[in-house]
């Protein structure tokens, strides 16, 4: 099934963008937007908002508002979400470095909540992620 899945590359994970876009071009998937963007606090807490209020809810914010902004991108193709968050690798990069070294998290990512890379997990999750990190777009890319 072709679908499609919003990335993010974090904060200080942009200056690896070139090669975390190559290994999903690698793995069959196509870049059907992309857009370097630079945050505020608030598009990061409506983009998070499940997590606010959890402890851990201001390092998330930070990984997405900081320094370099974030390279934003929608991903398409076979199980585009599954085949993205099997690239990614466990959300943690310490277990990632274990149990998927070669993966996105495993390579790039630094410690949580600095994993160095996001994914949707479900396409609900991606239909609200991409109205808010591309609003102009939920027609051509929202189907």
């Amino acid at each position: 099934m072709v679908d499609r899945t919003l990335i993010l590359v974090k904060c200080t994970a942009v200056r690896d963008a070139l090669p975390i876009l190559t290994m999903a071009c690698d793995a069959g998937l196509r870049i059907a937007k992309l857009q370097h963007q630079f945050w505020t606090r608030e598009k990061a807490e409506a983009f998070y908002a499940e997590h606010m209020g959890r402890p851990y809810a201001k390092g998330l914010i930070d990984s997405v508002t900081g320094g370099a902004g974030v390279v934003a991108a929608v991903l398409e193709g076979e199980h585009a979400i599954q085949a993205w968050r099997g690239l990614l690798g466990p959300t943690d990069p310490a277990k990632a470095r274990i149990e998927a070294p070669d993966s996105v998290r495993g390579r790039f990512g630094r410690e949580l909540p600095d994993n160095a890379a996001h994914g949707s997990d479900k396409r609900e999750s991606y239909l609200r992620e991409l109205a808010i990190v591309f609003p102009d777009e939920l027609g051509r890319l929202g189907s």
